[in-house]
């Protein structure tokens, strides 16, 4: 049996020369032995700059927001229902179910209106404006009553 230091030793010479001979073949060739090597490490100062940006997202939002943020699936869909998603809802709802519709108006629809234009979030009023600004009161007398209805109340805002 022999030892690790003999074989060493005995292979230390032939080692040596081929690694002289791959570096003549590579300088021959023009090549960098060493590419992968600084590839490797250049690739590494590149990674540095993202993982800062990442632990300063993280320490500005925190773990639970990242993972909340996080889909297991592509194919989930985030639903929102929060109350100023209802009310740009209940807006266009009110829009398409009025205009064209409305014979009379009543206390119910009044204060339908109201309530959407008190909510916390003024889109929906906007969505209200650019409905009556468009309401085409050419098309008859209901169309007339709903453009008048939805004047009024954003005069009485």
């Amino acid at each position: 049996m022999m030892s690790p230091a003999a074989i060493d030793a005995l292979t230390k010479h032939p080692r040596a020369l081929f690694k002289q001979q791959l570096e003549f073949l590579a300088l021959y060739l023009k090549m960098d032995l060493r590419s992968g090597e600084k590839a490797f490490v250049g690739s590494q100062e590149t990674k540095k700059i993202p993982q800062a940006q990442i632990g300063l997202w993280n320490v500005e939002h925190g773990e639970f927001y990242a993972s909340g943020v996080e889909l297991s699936s592509p194919l989930k869909v985030r639903v929102y229902d929060s109350s100023w998603n209802k009310a740009r809802q209940d807006a266009l709802n009110m829009s398409f179910n009025t205009f064209g519709r409305l014979k009379l108006i009543d206390r119910e629809i009044v204060s339908q209106c109201i309530r959407i234009m008190n909510r916390t979030d003024p889109t929906p009023v906007e969505i209200m404006q650019y409905h009556i600004n468009n309401c085409p009161a050419e098309r008859g007398e209901t169309y007339r009553l709903s453009r008048d209805l939805g004047y009024q109340l954003i005069a009485n805002r």
